[in-house]
């Protein structure tokens, strides 16, 4: 019960757990807590033999493009050290795939875009974006914005990132906006605002499912941490690196 009281699951699920505290607890593990488990890192924390695996696969990808490199054996390689953590070599990698015929492809420039915001490549993102074509730019609009955004936030330039949030906040899809416009919020010294914010995230954290509260877990986290320490600190206790870290 007192998981679902700090990750703001919906009140029914106290009354179930306190009613039925064999059943309602395993019905909630099953439905609640499984579900949304990186069980990649939790069997690789524990047991420490899935290292091998990627290990492997990555020796399997790296022979295939040395082999054949073609862009869908390079960015396959690529995705992968991103995924293992090494994402200046991906961004290295991407940026080869750019050229020729392909220099101009959507798919690939959004691609790098990913892959430098995990690297915080932020100058670089906007270099990326610079490069779709306009019809690709219109298309694709919401998602350019988003990385914009993340882009200025981590450079620093908080008013303009806090335009382009706001702009996105009503039409984007689960609360990645909200929470990240409520840090920087918090970084400005707005802290009603962000905190009602929160608010709104824990919220629909209740109302939603648990795919929802799956798919949003690390924006609800975030929410349920800002509320738990700004109600206790007088300083905000967040990062200012383009996305929110504990």
């Amino acid at each position: 019960m007192l998981h679902a009281y700090r990750t703001g699951r919906p009140n029914h699920w106290y009354y179930i757990i306190l009613i039925f505290p064999g059943i309602g607890s395993a019905i909630y593990i099953f439905t609640e807590i499984l579900p949304g488990t990186n069980w990649n890192r939790t069997f690789d924390e524990n047991l420490g033999f899935l290292s091998f695996f990627r290990k492997r696969k990555l020796a399997r990808l790296e022979d295939a493009a040395e082999f054949s490199p073609t862009v869908q054996n390079r960015t396959a390689l690529a995705d992968e050290l991103a995924l293992q953590g090494h994402a200046d070599e991906a961004v290295d990698l991407y940026q080869e795939c750019l050229r020729g015929a392909m220099k101009d492809d959507s798919h690939l420039l959004f691609a790098l875009a990913g892959i430098q915001e995990q690297a915080q490549k932020w100058e670089g993102i906007l270099q990326t974006l610079i490069r779709l074509r306009p019809e690709d730019a219109r298309r694709e609009n919401s998602r350019m914005r988003r990385f914009q955004g993340v882009a200025l936030d981590g450079l620093g330039r908080h008013q303009e990132a806090e335009i382009i949030y706001r702009d996105l906040l009503d039409g984007w899809p689960g609360d990645e906006i909200r929470c990240r416009l409520a840090v920087l919020l918090l970084g400005l010294n707005q802290k009603p605002e962000a905190l009602q914010l929160c608010e709104q995230i824990k919220r629909h954290s209740k109302r939603g499912n648990s795919h929802y509260r799956q798919v949003n877990r690390e924006w609800i986290r975030w929410a349920m941490h800002i509320l738990k320490t700004e109600g206790k600190l007088g300083e905000p206790n967040v990062g200012r690196e383009g996305s929110p870290t504990p």
